[in-house]
């Protein structure tokens, strides 16, 4: 499924709107006088509804989206203190070092080469390669 922090996120926007059409409905249709009798009931009964319903979906998206970090951050502690306990500081820091065995180990081409094959000369790394010339 997607994130549950976005459907949060919608449902608080969601239940702020109800609140603000409640705000909306009292402001002008109640107390403005625009409505009377059974539309005036209506607008208190639909007003008290706007709110509670909009308090409740808002207050309820953000206490899950509290409890969402909540438990993001006990995860996230767990997993520095295992990584703290043995010994790994972060990924990329393992990822960059290299043991000092293995560059001591490993041997350059030129190495293999000559011990696969002593006859052959060793060509010098550190001397460049002679130019030669083509006639055209």
């Amino acid at each position: 499924m997607g994130n549950p922090k976005v459907g949060d996120g919608i449902r608080i926007a969601a239940g702020v709107y109800l609140i603000y059409l409640a705000y909306q409905i009292l402001k002008d249709g109640i107390i403005g006088g625009e409505m009377t009798g059974r539309s005036y009931a209506a607008g208190i009964i639909f007003s008290i509804l706007f709110i509670v319903g909009g308090a409740g979906i808002a207050a309820f998206s953000v206490r899950h989206l509290m409890r969402l970090r909540k438990e993001e951050g006990q995860q996230k502690a767990l997993q520095d203190k295992a990584a703290t306990e043995t010994g790994e500081t972060t990924e990329f820091a393992e990822a960059s070092e290299v043991p000092e065995e293995e560059t001591e180990t490993q041997k350059s081409t030129e190495e293999i080469s000559a011990e696969k094959n002593p006859d052959l000369p060793v060509p010098d790394a550190e001397a460049p390669a002679e130019k030669t010339q083509n006639p055209d």
